[in-house]
């Protein structure tokens, strides 16, 4: 199967490698003329291509940027030990970033990424009127995915960092003179674009590309970020009113006629078979981008056999337990019971070489699931470890031969409970005939209708609106199987709670619970009883308290086999910017977030449109 939309990859080589560094960072004139391939429809569908690509990056590679939004949440943390990788935030979250962060906090590559795409739309929407089109129609769906592209980028800019520059103009030469806007100011602006874009991207489009939909459904966020609750309300009830898309209650895809999975590892594991449904469906890797998927607003598209497709999302390295440990895993007996090796039973081709450096907490894990029955809880869709078995070939023809192939049991003595032993998702298993299976190529969700109906969900909290705001959450909690959550339920934490329970490794975890910290701030609604403020923001907020009231590893301070603890502060609700960032930027001003070094030296912030100049 050939994928014509991301084949542009190809042809935009030249811009790709021309536009390839932070322009935040003083960099040489490129001998690259975008003059001449911006000039129609073609050369500017293949820097939104680019775009895309460098977004979807966030998801794939070894220990992927996006674990970042769950290490820093309420339901995460890194798992790993082996590089003496300091875990603890006030060590690790620091402007120079020089304390091995390659594998954990990604920090810096956020920022380059996020500002690598505004550059390339910038281009796109400074060069649009100059470049030829077949119709208007033609021309305005273009602005419009590029306007998506920069509106998405800032939104997550302004949550993990807060005030960053506002750049809204095509760079063409070397530029020291940045300065940080509010983040208040860059969402308004952002909310301006967006509600043109929405009026001009197409009701839909193939997979990969942004739809109305998606818009309506950005521009959701943009709207709660600013606290405009009726907005959000019109805009969610856009696209679950557009009559395209809806929640998938029944079952579809490759396995919509098997009532049963009665082959594989899965079936084996289960005594030989498991009742699917649609929650099976819905995470299996071949039915994210079907035609019958109604419930996908925006998806990335990665396939093996794709042209100009060099990514992995190797999600079974990184998101499922270190079940491999030599050693770990031990029978009744006290030998070794799992091993790294392809198994006759096919646990290890099946499940893969799990590293668990993304690891879920105790809440995230057990607590917050309050019925049993809730089908994202139980196979075929999430794994016990109890649901593994004894792997280890050097079982067979001993006495301990009797435990090969029968389920694990936990052991007190020496287990890894932090990186060895943990339940996990199977949206994670991704099929890899590799030597070394890590996970593959696989497509993934970026929107689904069910967030939609759960922002619409929160602007209804926020508005006080407690019985509309049930019966949204309703909509999606019991698809899953569930009982209806009452109206006296409704409250910040039952939506955050739902959002985990549907959205995981889907969400930007960290970003939303900041976007909510702000809301707390501006609105003066209590949590808990208590109340928090903007003047103290990155001293006494929402986001701290959630995490610390969920996330064990956090709360107790944990302690890692690598021999540091598990550690978080307040000031982690934004993220410092690259020191290397600000120091190059010598006549303006970035401010470094608050609390971090630097920051004392902060001016006041600027605001769009009155400060803004070319």
């Amino acid at each position: 199967m050939k994928y014509r939309f991301f084949a542009m990859f190809i042809t935009l080589l030249s811009l790709t490698v021309a536009c390839s560094d932070d322009f935040l960072k003083p960099e040489p004139l490129s001998f690259y003329s975008p003059e001449n391939s911006l000039l129609d429809k073609n050369g500017m569908d293949g820097l939104l291509a680019t775009c895309n690509k460098v977004l979807r990056g966030e998801y794939y590679s070894h220990m992927a940027m996006f674990a970042s939004e769950l290490i820093a949440s309420d339901i995460a943390i890194f798992g790993g030990d082996d590089d003496n990788v300091p875990i603890d935030l006030d060590v690790i979250l620091l402007p120079d970033f020089t304390t091995g962060l390659s594998k954990d906090i990604k920090i810096a590559q956020y920022w380059t990424a996020w500002y690598n795409i505004i550059k390339y739309t910038n281009m796109i929407i400074n060069r649009i009127d100059n470049a030829q089109f077949a119709s208007d129609a033609e021309r305005n769906a273009v602005l419009g995915e590029a306007y998506f592209y920069r509106a998405f980028s800032y939104y997550r800019l302004v949550h993990q960092f807060g005030d960053v520059p506002l750049v809204l103009d095509e760079i063409k030469s070397p530029r020291l003179d940045f300065y940080s806007f509010s983040r208040e100011s860059i969402l308004k602006k952002m909310e301006e674009d967006m509600e043109q874009a929405v009026n001009w991207l197409p009701t839909s489009c193939p997979f990969g590309r942004i739809n109305k939909a998606s818009g309506n459904h950005l521009l959701a966020k943009i709207y709660l970020a600013l606290g405009d609750f009726d907005g959000a309300i019109d805009a969610t009830n856009a696209v679950i009113n557009d009559g395209i898309h809806s929640l998938m209650r029944t079952r579809f895809g490759v396995y919509k006629n098997a009532t049963y999975l009665t082959e594989g590892f899965q079936a084996y594991a289960n005594g030989g078979s498991i009742p699917l449904d649609v929650i099976y469906d819905l995470h299996h890797w071949e039915n994210k981008a079907s035609a019958e998927n109604k419930e996908v607003l925006f998806v990335f598209i990665d396939r093996a056999d794709m042209e100009g497709s060099t990514d992995e999302i190797v999600t079974m390295r990184n998101c499922t337990p270190y079940w491999n440990r030599v050693g770990v895993v031990k029978t009744p007996t006290g030998v070794g019971g799992m091993m790294r090796e392809f198994d006759n039973l096919g646990m290890y081709r099946f499940i893969g070489r799990g590293q668990g450096f993304l690891r879920t907490n105790n809440w995230m894990n057990y607590d917050m699931w309050k019925e049993d029955k809730d089908l994202r809880h139980k196979q075929p869709n999430w794994w016990r470890m109890e649901d593994l078995v004894y792997n280890n070939s050097a079982l067979l023809g001993t006495e301990n031969e009797q435990y090969y192939g029968k389920h694990v049991v936990s052991q007190n003595t020496g287990l890894d409970s932090i990186r060895c032993w943990s339940p996990f998702s199977n949206k994670f298993i991704v099929p890899d005939p590799r030597v070394q299976p890590n996970g593959y190529h696989s497509d993934w969700y970026v929107f689904r209708i069910a967030e939609t109906y759960l922002l619409r969900a929160e602007a209804y909290f926020w508005k006080g609106d407690l019985a509309n705001a049930a019966k949204d959450i309703n909509e999606v909690h019991q698809r899953a199987g569930c009982d209806p959550i009452p109206a006296s339920e409704m409250n910040i934490g039952t939506i955050l709670d739902e959002r985990a329970k549907e959205l995981y490794f889907e969400e930007p975890r960290k970003c939303e619970l900041t976007r909510i910290s702000y809301l707390f701030a501006k609105t003066g609604k209590a949590y808990n009883g208590k109340t928090y403020s903007l003047g103290n923001f990155s001293e006494d907020n929402f986001y701290y308290d959630r995490v610390i009231e969920k996330n064990h590893f956090y709360r107790e301070h944990i302690l890692n086999k690598n021999g540091s603890r598990y550690k978080i502060s307040p000031q982690h609700i934004l993220w410092p910017v690259p020191a290397d960032v600000i120091n190059a930027n010598t006549q303006g001003r970035i401010n470094q977030t608050p609390g971090y070094s630097g920051s004392e030296a902060n001016i006041p912030v600027k605001q769009y449109p009155e400060d803004y100049s070319n």
